[in-house]
């Protein structure tokens, strides 16, 4: 009989171990898990939420003991952890209109599918923000500045533009209408434009067309400089002369 009940207690006393819980739901897909009759339900980052009135609850899945403040106001008491799986039960923000106070993370990928309202990714392959608003939308961090100069001669160089971001610059394409040739150098200048580097090596534009030679020795236009386009003597009588400079902004 001593050795059946204290098998017994070892029975009731032992900690239990699952692999999995199984919660029956009522046929709104609501589970109750207390005498009152909250209802609740799983969500994906492993919490049971109840709804109470205007209020929303959360039991959390932890490891952790305990946890400061479970309700936000000051009270630190918590419900039961007996075996650290439900540990506690707080009070949370609104859950449609949360507020980050650091960074918030989107979903990230090559080519994402954005095809609902609301939706937004993050596109690896172009480094854009997709986002569905009625149709797709993309927000890219690449842009381009133009130019033309009709009749332009030796040294008749200008300033093109002030940045207000950074930027780095990635392309520089050139093509002239009339005679053969004429040499561009585009140079990036100090706030006062007394200073000037060229960001690659001059290009000859022509007829057909040029680029850059595919690596920029000083991509990077900071916040107030001005970037220079610089002139030399053309090839035969050139009657226009544009380009396109191609930039990505940076983190300002």
């Amino acid at each position: 009989m001593r050795l059946l009940t204290a098998v017994l207690l070892t029975l009731v006393l032992a900690a239990p171990s699952f692999a999995a819980v199984e919660l029956d739901a009522d046929a709104n897909g609501l589970i109750d898990i207390s005498k009152g009759g909250l209802n609740s339900m799983p969500t994906a980052d492993n919490q049971i939420l109840q709804a109470n009135g205007a209020n929303s609850y959360a039991w959390v899945s932890t490891l952790e003991g305990i946890i400061d403040d479970t309700k936000g106001n000051g009270d630190t008491t918590y419900i039961w952890s007996a075996d650290k799986v439900f540990d506690q039960l707080f009070l949370k923000a609104p859950l449609a209109d949360p507020v980050f106070t650091g960074s918030m993370a989107v979903p990230v990928g090559t080519g994402p599918t954005v095809d609902a309202n609301g939706e937004m990714a993050i596109d690896t392959t172009a480094s854009q923000l997709l986002y569905y608003s009625s149709a797709e939308y993309a927000i890219s961090p690449f842009r381009q500045i133009d130019f033309a100069v009709k009749n332009p001669v030796d040294a008749d160089d200008f300033f093109l533009f002030k940045a207000q971001v950074g930027m780095t610059i990635t392309d520089i394409h050139v093509i002239t209408i009339g005679g053969t040739s004429i040499s561009v150098d585009i140079q990036e200048c100090s706030a006062t434009g007394t200073t000037c580097t060229t960001v690659d090596a001059a290009i000859t534009a022509d007829s057909d067309g040029a680029t850059d030679d595919g690596t920029l020795s000083n991509p990077s236009i900071d916040i107030g400089d001005w970037v220079k386009v610089v002139l030399g003597a053309p090839t035969g009588t050139v009657t226009f002369l544009s380009g396109s400079i191609f930039y990505k902004e940076t983190r300002f």
